[in-house]
């Protein structure tokens, strides 16, 4: 079933363009960027940080969005709590705000 709010190549654009690659390490994540399925080719994906508003997750947008790796997005969704606070402090230092 498709999200109601899916990301678009052009937020997807905008996003790799504003973050330059996974932003895990910029806010504290450990280790290196790969892909959560081990070492290897790194993986770059969207993250919504904000859960809340439609569904399982926030919107997609650029308040609410950032580029992790994949073993970076794996970190962050295993321990969201902990990480959602830095990564919130992240967009309000680039776009001025942070969803939710």
């Amino acid at each position: 079933m498709a999200h109601k709010d899916p990301v678009t190549e052009s937020l997807r654009l905008d996003l790799l363009k504003r973050d330059k690659g996974c932003v895990g390490p910029s806010v504290g994540m450990t280790g290196e960027c790969g892909s959560q399925f081990g070492p290897g080719k790194i993986t770059l994906e969207v993250d919504h940080v904000s859960t809340s508003g439609l569904g399982k997750r926030g919107p997609s947008s650029r308040a609410n969005c950032v580029i992790l790796c994949g073993l970076h997005h794996r970190v962050k969704t295993e321990s969201s709590k902990k990480w959602r606070a830095a990564l919130r402090g992240y967009l309000i230092g680039v776009e001025g705000e942070a969803y939710g």
